[in-house]
């Protein structure tokens, strides 16, 4: 298939997908820190994105030589939209920590709801040597930002963007003469706990699981071309409107004068969050509407988070997700699909089936231990463009 731009667009689009899933991860970093300077790396972050996407747009613009190409200018054009509303998103939840308005405790806790974290890190020393687990997004060197650098190769000043548990990214910020926010230094789990039945927390804790959900879900529709899962991201649009309707709904009828910025917090948080599904909901369309193309599956291939399908052996039939602790090896299931039925969000406790096919996503960095890992657990890899039988 011809190509519709040459390389440096592309790369600018793969940027792009890789900036905007960090934007998103450290501005819900924010809300639950209130790390001010974090919150100023994520207006950068998206200041930097809408820059690539202008050059991207004029480079579709003079590329596209007649009607023939028009259907894959349309494809990039809209996967760059889609990712401008992700890194809108990101600066709308930076910026209630910005203006100092009071986070409500459910939006806290649904923005660390989860295994691991993303933080600012910032070098303030630098040891001989550094041994760690955490895996670096994002460096900035002065004003100038480096994708998926070598930790090794940080130097004094340098600010960090660093994912991992949260033991172990307080470790490595230690290390660098540096210390993560008292907040989330007493562990995210007092967070969680403090919203378990009430309406207004259960709204705001479903819509950005699902959120990010349809966002991993219409990559991998994208990667695969599968139409199927791309429908299934179509249809969870109307669920996440649903929710963000009854979240706000809830924090109305909850809220009081003197909690106000609070329920700003909420309406924001449920609005960004609202605007990665619209994101995931475009990035399905691509795929429904037959309009994937090698520029468009190359772009989520050089993304930072991977996503690949594994098929169930009959040598993995009747153990639970929970059995084989895929978490271990940081590999994330998506979804489940068993004959024509896809299971979202996973359970832990499903049995597979024999011919059930897995979809997982992991990050870029430990590629080669990911995919070693699950064949030597009995999984057939299934990579994009490889029949599923």
């Amino acid at each position: 298939m011809k190509r519709l731009v040459e390389k440096p667009v592309f790369n600018l689009l793969s940027d792009v997908t890789h900036y905007s899933s960090v934007a998103v991860d450290l501005a819900l970093y924010t809300l639950a820190s209130n790390d001010v300077e974090a919150a100023r790396e994520v207006l950068m972050i998206e200041r930097t994105i809408d820059d690539y996407l202008s050059e991207i747009i004029a480079g579709i613009s003079l590329a596209v030589r007649g009607p023939s190409q028009a259907g894959l200018a349309i494809g990039a054009v809209t996967l760059a939209e889609a990712l401008d509303k992700i890194s809108d998103a990101a600066a709308d939840l930076a910026g209630l920590t910005l203006r100092g308005l009071g986070i409500h405790k459910f939006v806290a806790a649904a923005s660390v709801c989860c295994d691991e974290i993303v933080a600012l890190v910032r070098v303030r020393r630098k040891p001989e040597t550094i041994r760690s687990a955490v895996d670096v997004l994002l460096a900035r060197k002065g004003s100038e930002y480096i994708l998926a650098p070598e930790l090794d190769k940080a130097v004094d000043s340098d600010v960090l963007v660093v994912r991992g548990p949260l033991e172990e990214v307080e470790e490595l910020a230690r290390t660098l003469g540096d210390s993560i926010y008292p907040q989330l230094s007493k562990g995210t789990s007092a967070l969680v706990s403090a919203i378990a039945g009430d309406e207004l927390s259960s709204a705001i804790l479903q819509l950005k699981s699902l959120a990010r959900l349809m966002l991993d879900l219409a990559f991998h529709s994208l990667l695969y071309s599968d139409k199927s899962t791309a429908r299934e991201v179509l249809r969870l649009e109307d669920e996440a409107d649903e929710l963000y309707i009854r979240g706000l709904s809830a924090a109305f009828a909850a809220g009081n004068p003197s909690a106000s910025d609070e329920m700003v917090s909420i309406a924001v948080f449920m609005k960004s969050m609202e605007s990665l599904a619209d994101a995931a909901t475009l990035i399905a369309g691509l795929v429904t509407n037959d309009m994937v193309s090698e520029l468009l599956i190359e772009t989520v291939e050089e993304a930072e988070e991977a996503y690949v399908k594994l098929l169930v052996t009959e040598d993995l039939a009747g153990r639970s997700i929970g059995e084989l602790r895929l978490e271990d090896k940081g590999i994330l299931p998506v979804a489940i699909r068993t004959g024509s039925t896809l299971i979202l969000p996973v359970p832990r406790a499903y049995r597979l089936n024999a011919g059930d096919v897995i979809i997982v996503k992991y990050y870029q960095g430990s590629a080669v231990d990911v995919l070693k890992s699950l064949e030597e657990r009995g999984f057939r890899v299934i990579l994009p463009g490889s029949p599923e039988k």
